[in-house]
């Protein structure tokens, strides 16, 4: 089953990744990883040569994935490095009053997003005309 559907942080052969014996003195990349759905938001490190985050996303609606769309289409790789980890707790507990409040901002923010996309999209396939069919937006 493809989880990553379902889970945003989930990254390919994850279990046997994390299963392998720990070198100790030396850190490999176990994988590159095939960016294949827009839900995904892997946790990353860059240098500050990547493209700038378009801020014209909104509040609670895809506002961080932008970033990794574009780091696609501008033909980046995702290398998965054994050893070398950066977490966040990632999981959201949200009381019922919380997740409505949550849902309400993104229903504001509903057409905000759609002219963002839409400008978003138009930009990219300017820019990096070769990766248009290889990255899931």
């Amino acid at each position: 089953a493809n989880f990553s559907m379902y889970n945003p942080h989930y990254i390919e052969g994850e279990r046997e990744w994390l299963r392998r014996r720990e070198n100790g003195t030396k850190t490999n990349v176990a994988a590159t990883l095939q960016y294949t759905t827009p839900k995904w938001e892997p946790q990353f490190v860059s240098s500050s040569l990547i493209p700038l985050h378009d801020e014209n996303f909104p509040y609670r609606i895809r506002d961080n994935t932008c970033l990794r769309w574009e780091m696609c289409r501008a033909g980046y790789k995702w290398k998965l490095v054994e050893d070398l980890f950066m977490f966040h707790r990632g999981i959201k507990r949200f009381e019922s009053s919380a997740k409505l409040e949550s849902w309400k901002i993104q229903h504001i923010n509903m057409p905000k997003y759609r002219r963002a996309l839409s400008l978003f999209e138009t930009r990219l396939d300017g820019e990096y005309k070769s990766t248009r069919d290889s990255c899931p937006v």
